[in-house]
């Protein structure tokens, strides 16, 4: 098991926003993290990346794991180009760090624009570049919090599928924050549903689809049916070995 939650628990002041949360990720899996806005799912991530140790509970992650974040927002430091964005934090030799981060950079697109700096960059370029920043580093498992909620639906779309040929090329092991129900049945494997207030883990839905997967499949769209009335409270209506059926016909 590459990571393992247990019994996490998060407490701001009097208010419980989370508690016993249990779940775990195996390696090379894509796992979403689902739900309303406000339910806790970027403080699990943030949980998880170390960047707050406020929780309660036990987080284990094997010890040979690195991990990368990936931000909402790019986060990229206006005063370097995107190639020194790229290499920011990097130790050693100087050349050898931007001949690796040019690997990446053509990976995600950005071979051109090396010498650009933010502002020269559209939204898309922008999120591509912190992506290519955080595979630099050559992480094991990537989290992501919500990374293209504030893109446009085409760009959105590209970058998705630009995190399946990560995933396909590297074998990373993912975790998303979404509250965008298609994005997480488009890339997940699974989908952890939180619910609740305090929030806890409501439903862990393995999605047994194979890939690539087609956007607009009957199967998907079962999928999103359930996910809809689990989040408005509603039992299940059908059987999942009928929607796994649908999705190796589509």
């Amino acid at each position: 098991m590459t990571l393992q939650v247990v019994q996490l628990g998060r407490r701001f002041g009097e208010k419980q926003v989370l508690q016993q949360v249990n779940f775990s990720v195996g390696k090379g899996e894509i796992v979403s993290l689902l739900g309303t806005s406000g339910c806790g799912k970027s403080t699990v991530l943030r949980a998880l990346a170390g960047l707050d140790p406020d929780y309660e509970g036990n987080i284990t992650i094997a010890s040979d794991q690195r991990v990368g974040f990936i931000f909402q927002e790019p986060r990229l430091l206006p005063w370097k180009t995107v190639l020194a964005n790229a290499t920011f934090g990097l130790k050693g030799d100087r050349k050898a760090n931007e001949e690796k981060a040019r690997r990446y950079l053509e990976l995600v697109g950005l071979k051109e624009a090396e010498k650009l700096y933010p502002r020269e960059l559209s939204g898309g370029m922008a999120q591509r570049a912190a992506i290519a920043r955080a595979l630099v580093t050559e992480p094991d498992i990537l989290l992501l919090d919500e990374p293209f909620s504030a893109l446009d639906a085409f760009t959105k779309m590209q970058l998705q599928e630009l995190l399946l040929r990560i995933w396909e090329e590297f074998g990373t092991t993912i975790i998303l924050v979404t509250h965008d129900i298609d994005e997480a049945l488009y890339l997940s494997d699974r989908v952890l549903l939180l619910q609740g207030r305090p929030s806890t883990l409501a439903k862990d839905l393995k999605i047994a689809l194979s890939r690539p997967r087609s956007r607009g499949s009957a199967a998907l769209g079962k999928w999103k049916e359930d996910i809809l009335d689990l989040l408005e409270g509603k039992e299940q209506t059908y059987d999942y070995s009928l929607v796994t059926k649908i999705g190796q016909k589509a």
